[in-house]
């Protein structure tokens, strides 16, 4: 590796022999990390151990990498949860039951009441969908989305009955 010419190119060389390496390539990259660069950097190569070392960040294999998995149970708010590490991503997965659901479209039934037929019309035509798609078993979320999108173009201070209610936290995070 040391007669490369210039240095730059030792990561096209590891490639190479990643690429024909006959057994698990994280093998070869544990050998690289743990016997290879040793090697060369009490050798005292330290342009050729940083090109080892960038080559090894780049592939990072998947065995070095953690998974985290907070469960917080049943909650019933907005929460944020954020872990503090790289490349970490956040998801809130929002668990609802079908007597939640019907409980919350009738509290927008009762609010719409005085509402123009035509925006009672978008919202029953959204909630009979998500009623329909819900006894499928399907996922109902894009419905919900929707219908958060009607009620901020609504406003949300006609819909007293359901700002008032419990139920309001199950589509809370729709209407954000």
């Amino acid at each position: 590796m040391y007669t490369i010419k210039p240095v730059y190119k030792v990561p096209q060389f590891l490639d190479y022999h990643l690429e024909k390496y006959q057994g698990d390539p994280n093998e070869f990259i544990y050998q690289i990390k743990y016997v290879i660069l040793p090697q060369v950097e009490r050798g005292n190569r330290s342009s050729y151990s940083k090109m080892i070392q960038d080559w090894l960040d780049t592939k990072n294999p998947k065995t070095e990498s953690a998974s985290y998995v907070i469960n917080t149970g049943n909650v019933s708010a907005p929460i944020q949860i954020q872990q503090n590490s790289n490349h970490s991503t956040q998801t809130q997965k929002n668990k609802y039951s079908e007597e939640n659901l019907n409980g919350l479209f009738e509290l927008i039934k009762r609010d719409i009441e005085k509402l123009d037929k035509e925006i009672r019309e978008d919202f029953e035509m959204e909630m009979n969908y998500a009623v329909k798609q819900l006894s499928k078993g399907n996922d109902i979320k894009p419905q919900l989305f929707n219908l958060g999108t009607l009620i901020k173009d609504v406003g949300l201070p006609i819909f007293t009955g359901l700002a008032s209610s419990g139920l309001f936290e199950v589509i809370k995070p729709f209407v954000e």
